[in-house]
């Protein structure tokens, strides 16, 4: 589907320009999983249970899935799609901490601030399972 007729077919759509582009997004990534046989890689968002938070991750620097407080979320992406997470802390913890865990690897990143981590850039990979542990912590 073309850009132009996608933004035919949604034009008295009430949705934002942002959720309008990750809807385009996720449909073009339909159409190139079929069209291609690309095997999807997905990825997890889980806020550890009894914390609090929001975290959003954003694919191809696209908000793209949003996940609040206690439970988990997915997501699939192709193979080369770059994304990262901000984790916004809502209760006064010392720190915030997110776990990523992809095939038995880890990538544990901590924030002594109260406010906001943001991870670093990962691509996803063929192949991959990406899931991002996120909770508060008191020192």
């Amino acid at each position: 589907m073309l850009w132009n007729e996608f933004i035919k077919l949604n034009h008295v759509s009430k949705l934002s320009l942002n959720e309008q582009l990750r809807k385009f997004n996720e449909h073009v990534m339909y159409e190139e999983q079929v069209a291609g046989g690309i095997a999807a890689v997905p990825v997890t968002i889980t806020i550890i249970p009894g914390d609090q938070g929001i975290v959003r991750l954003y694919r191809n620097n696209i908000l793209a899935l949003t996940q609040t407080n206690a439970g988990s979320k997915s997501i699939l992406l192709n193979p080369g799609n770059t994304f990262f997470i901000v984790f916004d802390n809502t209760v006064p913890y010392d720190g915030i901490r997110y776990i990523l865990t992809n095939n038995g690897v880890f990538v544990i990143q901590d924030s002594q601030t109260e406010a906001q981590l943001t991870s670093i850039t990962f691509t996803a990979t063929a192949g991959s399972n990406y899931e991002f542990r996120c909770s508060g912590f008191s020192t």
